[in-house]
């Protein structure tokens, strides 16, 4: 299991995105799941 530790700030959101995105995307996730999981990405923090 990969980590990636940031700090809870706006501007963490693409690095976050980024990450969590290309794991997602080693296991097949499809897309409109990936998208729905980016948007709570965003009002997490």
């Amino acid at each position: 299991m990969k980590e990636l530790t940031v700090d809870a700030t706006v501007e963490s959101i693409p690095v976050i995105t980024e990450f969590v995105d290309e794991q997602l995307e080693q296991f097949g996730c499809p897309m409109k799941a990936q998208a729905q999981i980016d948007i709570a990405i965003g009002k997490a923090i």
